[in-house]
Formats: structure tokens, C-alpha cells, sequence
């Protein structure tokens, strides 16, 4: 039996660890302290000087708040050029940042956000990951981190998913649900979340959001039978996707459509 002591390797491991890893606190700290800082001297104050006080009084991502950043014109290019956090500093975007920039990055998102009086970290995410064209990996990342320092106005799922139609959406299920992804404006399917963040007349699932695994289950065996007679993602003689087709009982009896206001109904 040996008598080698791992101990003493492993805090040589841990001393080297925190060596690569100072000066990389180093450098946060340092960007902590600087943020922002092209915003006090021009060209840039000037243009800040008339719009934040506008900024914050509109909804992030409307058009009203895209033609007050288009009002800033070489200012806010300056500003791009000159702040590594904004995805806009890179020519290739996104793809180009270190982790440095993209946590103060999210971190600027989060703190933009409670300048709005309607700022909600959780929608900025949603509609950056589209603008800034974020993979799903990353996507997930953002979330994750987020969640972990007790950003998020809600803790919603937030992983993007592909509906039975192809449709890309983001999940906004609770975080950790089981099965279903689901987006609450899709196909029928209801989530509401009160003020408080909080589920508020919980989730009504529409056939549509079904997933692969589920579909492969005893309960979801009739929708299944739905997309064997119409096909899957064809029209139903209703004039609605078969995807939107709900199924009351196992055995594919009683099939209604789940669109509002149809009166499909086949036994």
C-alpha cells in the first residue's frame, strides 16, 4: 500500500489555482471601478446629459427607446468604442468577448435595467439574446449566473427550446419544472406570474408543447395518434395546425381544438 500523501499536491493545486485566478479578480475590480467612465467627458456627457433621463422613461427595446440610442449617434458609437462590455466593441460581436466582458456585460444589463421604470433583467435577456444573436449554451450561461447572484426578477426557466413547429422560443416555465417547456404566448398555453414574481394562475399546456420524451409516454399517446392521421404540423379540416389539437382522454377520444373559439371536435 503506498504512503504517498496527496495533501501537499493539492495545495500546490489550490495556491496555483489562486494565482491564475488574482488577476483576474484584479481586473473585475478594476472594471468595477471604471465603469462607464467615457460617460463623463466628451463627446459622450453632452449626449448622456439629454437622453438618460429619456432612456429611463422609456421600455427597453421598444421602438420609442431604439430611436432615443439612433438620437445619439457618434456618441454612442464613441461610447461602444471605447467600453469592451458591450457586445458592439467587437467586430465579430458577441463570439469575441472574454468572460471579463461578459460579466460586467450582464451585470451592466442588470443594473440598466433598475434605471427603467419598468426594467426587468429577465426581458432583457430575452430580447438580447436575440439581438445580440447568443447561442443556446450561452443563453444558459447568462441564466445561470444571473440566478446564482439573485438577479432575476423572477426565477423563470429561460432555456431556449424548439416548438413541434419549429418555432424558437425561450421557456418561461419555473426554474427546475419538470417535462414541459413552454412559452406563455404560444399555442394556447397560459403562465402568469404576479408582482411579486410568483406563479399566479399556474400553466395550462396546450398539445403543441409537448416535448419528444413526453410524446413517447402512455398520457401523450393519443397525441401522437393525432399526428398519424393529420401528419405532423398539417391542417386539421379546422383549419389549425394538428399540433394544436388537445387530447381529453388516453385513448384519443374527445379531441378538441385548443385554439380559442374553435369549435373542432372529432370522437
Amino acid at each position: 500500500m503506498s504512503d504517498y500523501d496527496s495533501a501537499a499536491d493539492t495545495l500546490a493545486h489550490t495556491r496555483r489555482v489562486a494565482q491564475l485566478l488574482a488577476p483576474i479578480v484584479g481586473e473585475i475590480a478594476e472594471r468595477a471601478a471604471v465603469h462607464d467612465a467615457s460617460k463623463l467627458e466628451d463627446p459622450e456627457k453632452a449626449v448622456f446629459d439629454r437622453v438618460t433621463s429619456l432612456l429611463a422613461t422609456t421600455t427597453y427595446g421598444t421602438d420609442e427607446y431604439r430611436a432615443q440610442l439612433a438620437s445619439m449617434g457618434n456618441a454612442l458609437q464613441h461610447h461602444y468604442r471605447e467600453n469592451r462590455h458591450h457586445p458592439e466593441h467587437y467586430q465579430r460581436g458577441i463570439g469575441a468577448m472574454t468572460l471579463g466582458d461578459l460579466l460586467e456585460m450582464l451585470a451592466d444589463w442588470k443594473a440598466a435595467t433598475e434605471r427603467h421604470a419598468d426594467g426587468s433583467l429577465n426581458g432583457s435577456i430575452r430580447q438580447n439574446l436575440y439581438r445580440f444573436n447568443i447561442g443556446d449554451q450561452l443563453a444558459e450561461i447568462l441564466w445561470a449566473t444571473a440566478r446564482a447572484y439573485d438577479w432575476l426578477d423572477r426565477d423563470e426557466c429561460g432555456l431556449p427550446w424548439t416548438a413541434p413547429d419549429g418555432t424558437r422560443m425561450m421557456c418561461n416555465m419555473p426554474h427546475g419544472h419538470a417535462g414541459l417547456h413552454a412559452d406563455g404566448n404560444y399555442d394556447g398555453g397560459q403562465i402568469a406570474w404576479n408582482d411579486a414574481g410568483q406563479l399566479d394562475g399556474g400553466w395550462v399546456p396546450a398539445a403543441a408543447i409537448v416535448d419528444a420524451a413526453y410524446r413517447k409516454s402512455t398520457e401523450y399517446a393519443a397525441v401522437d395518434a393525432v399526428d398519424e392521421q393529420h401528419g405532423p404540423g398539417e391542417i386539421c379540416e379546422c383549419g389549425h395546425s394538428s399540433h394544436h389539437h388537445d387530447v381529453a382522454e388516453a385513448d384519443g377520444s374527445d379531441r378538441r381544438c385548443c385554439v380559442d373559439g374553435c369549435e373542432c371536435e372529432t370522437t
